[in-house]
């Protein structure tokens, strides 16, 4: 995660020059998602020969089968990366026989790594992170996602959206999954 967030924070000088590549309407890869997704594969593999990747760009529907299993989503937040909206990250998870073993989200225009073991907590850095203790739901800030692939999903998740608002403290979409549910 640290090779590719420094791979993508050096493209990020150049962005405006970066090629664009629509994967559908409003789903783009660059580049840089190329780069750092091999990045990332060339060194799961020489430390894992024999583990699974699953990775956005080169296979995305690679079957989730047992043993030691890698997901990778090397630019989450692409859009953001593409338009100078600091707000996206490399993001990779470990998963063995099926299960959630660890996770990072590497917020690249902040330098925050956040980690997760499984039995072992989250952390941003060294400073142990938990979920918010609010009970009441008016205190509640609720990260989420718009589906942006589906066109069909639209009304029916605006229909649970108006019902949500008036509900809970505040909702943000900040466009990169990894860092809205970290931060």
């Amino acid at each position: 995660a640290r090779g590719a967030a420094t791979l993508i924070r050096q493209s990020a000088k150049d962005r405006h020059a970066l090629e664009w590549v629509t994967k559908a309407p409003t789903d783009f890869v660059s580049t840089v998602d190329l780069a750092a997704e091999e990045a990332i594969v060339a060194h799961l593999h020489a430390h894992f020969p024999r583990a699974t990747i699953v990775a956005e760009e080169r296979s995305p529907t690679a079957a989730m089968q047992s043993g030691l299993v890698f997901v990778v989503d090397p630019l989450d937040g692409t859009t953001n990366f593409l338009h100078g909206f600091p707000h996206y990250a490399v993001s990779i998870a470990a998963m063995q026989d099926g299960v959630l073993q660890a996770g990072v989200v590497w917020n690249v225009e902040r330098s925050e790594v956040y980690t997760a073991v499984r039995g072992g907590g989250a952390y941003c850095g060294h400073e142990r992170i938990q979920v918010s203790p609010a009970r009441e739901m008016t205190r509640v800030l609720l990260g989420t996602g718009f589906p942006f692939r589906q066109n069909d999903a639209i009304e029916s998740y605006l229909d649970q959206l108006r019902r949500v608002i008036p509900k809970v403290g505040g909702i943000r979409r900040a466009g990169s999954a990894a860092l809205d549910l970290a931060d």
